[in-house]
């Protein structure tokens, strides 16, 4: 998927965000527990976030979906309970939110993000003088993902996990066709898998559900 004119990020970011709310609910009535006690997605009116004005200040330059991501939301995170996520269950949800790609951690908190990275020796200067922004998650490969500013593009790349880049847009766009979970739609195309943690959800069985309403 490719966002290459600025008129599409409006009508992108707004329908993701419906669909977004139609999984948080879905996954709500197939008892799936979300870490988040506020839940996983805050909206906020437009032009309310301070985070993302400070950037704007300091960086003229920054990607058209993620800024008009963050002036719409100020987090997404449809992370797993830790007890639901690990604890042996028969639950159909149970270790649904391992490798969670759908988190994008409020802006405010970005400087002690990078502060963590920096301790675990991962640069958020380059040399041509860009600042990375990380959202607060890895890919498979342990890479942080963000964005680098300024950036003139549109959809700008979170991260390359060693098979190519990833733009934000496509990975929200994934996420979405997956019911919000990339990773299981990945395990069940293979022919035979072994679940890295005790429990292997009942992904196929619940996803038409987890897609209601959705596409």
């Amino acid at each position: 998927m490719v966002i290459n004119m600025e008129s599409d990020i409006p009508q992108f970011v707004d329908s993701s965000i419906n669909k977004l709310l139609r999984l948080e609910s879905n996954l709500r009535r197939l008892g799936y527990k979300f870490a988040n006690p506020a839940g996983p997605i805050m909206l906020i009116p437009p032009g309310t976030s301070a985070s993302l004005h400070k950037l704007c200040n300091e960086y003229e330059e920054i990607p058209a979906l993620f800024f008009q991501w963050y002036d719409r939301l100020e987090y997404v995170d449809f992370r797993q309970c830790a007890s639901q996520l690990l604890s042996p269950s028969q639950d159909a949800t149970a270790g649904l939110g391992l490798n969670c790609s759908l988190v994008f951690e409020p802006l405010s908190q970005y400087s002690h993000r990078q502060k963590v990275l920096e301790v675990n020796g991962c640069q958020c200067k380059n040399s041509k003088g860009q600042e990375f922004i990380p959202i607060g998650c890895n890919a498979s490969n342990c890479m942080p993902k963000g964005v680098w500013l300024p950036d003139l593009s549109i959809d700008p790349v979170l991260y390359d996990a060693g098979v190519g880049t990833v733009s934000m847009g496509t990975e929200i766009l994934r996420a979405i066709q997956a019911g919000g979970f990339p990773f299981w739609k990945h395990q069940f195309s293979k022919r035979r898998f072994t679940s890295p943690i005790s429990n292997t959800p009942r992904y196929l069985d619940i996803l038409p559900q987890l897609m209601e309403g959705v596409l």
